[in-house]
């Protein structure tokens, strides 16, 4: 069944409401233990390099018990034949806050949210009279990432710390050329590997789309690895 207009305008806003809401509830929940980590932190600090060390190895660990906030901005260009040699150029910013929440004595959820803003990407809009291929420029706000990784607090002497959980896709992108216009799910799994002077380790998701959009947009079969972290 086709969907016709104002309801797919409805169901865009409720996507687009939904994920701002979720955006909120992140920052109201999280804004007392950011307060209360950086008092922490910042006494930590008064002792020197070894706590900075410290707390730099743990903001590379994703599995590990401090609040982050992770910001990357990306510049991108690219030309051929498509576009007569012509450079393309595009920007765009990903937010990236990292919450954990302690559930028992050994488990804890550590949520990772990528919100991807574009500030400005290149998209094909049909050919040219010459053969080539004209190019309209978009922004906004791309889809919504979710992992939700369950991690068990390593035993002592452990060198490996491993986590898992369901990873979800929200379609919130304000564009149609910005995002997929499905609801996807899938598994995540992160491993780290730590000692006194390394910490590496990489997170790996995979996602199927659920619904979304009817038949006019394809379904998705995609994955992300992520590392070193």
């Amino acid at each position: 069944m086709k969907t016709n207009g104002p309801i797919a305008t409805s169901f865009t806003r409720c996507t687009h409401g939904v994920a701002l809401l979720l955006i909120l509830i992140f920052g109201v929940v999280a804004h007392p233990t950011m307060a209360e980590e950086a008092s922490r932190q910042t006494s930590g600090s008064d002792t020197g390099s070894g706590s900075l060390a410290e707390l730099g190895s743990k903001l590379s660990n994703p599995l590990s018990d401090v609040w982050a906030l992770f910001t990357e901005f990306n510049f991108n260009w690219s030309r051929g034949d498509l576009s007569d040699n012509d450079y393309k150029f595009g920007s765009d910013m990903l937010f990236q806050p990292v919450r954990p929440f302690k559930l028992t004595d050994s488990w804890k959820l550590i949520t990772r949210p990528a919100v991807p803003i574009v500030f400005r990407t290149p998209i094909p809009a049909g050919i040219n009279p010459q053969g080539t291929a004209a190019f309209d420029y978009k922004g906004g706000l791309g889809d919504i990432q979710l992992p939700l990784l369950f991690a068990l607090d390593p035993k002592p002497g452990s060198r490996w710390m491993l986590g898992g959980g369901p990873t979800f896709v929200l379609p919130t992108a304000t564009d149609e050329a910005l995002g997929s216009g499905k609801w996807q799910a899938g598994p995540a799994l992160v491993g780290v590997y730590k000692t006194k002077t390394l910490t590496a380790g990489a997170l790996g998701q995979y996602w199927w789309s659920l619904a979304g959009s009817g038949q006019s947009r394809p379904d998705t079969s995609q994955g992300s690895l992520l590392y070193p972290l």
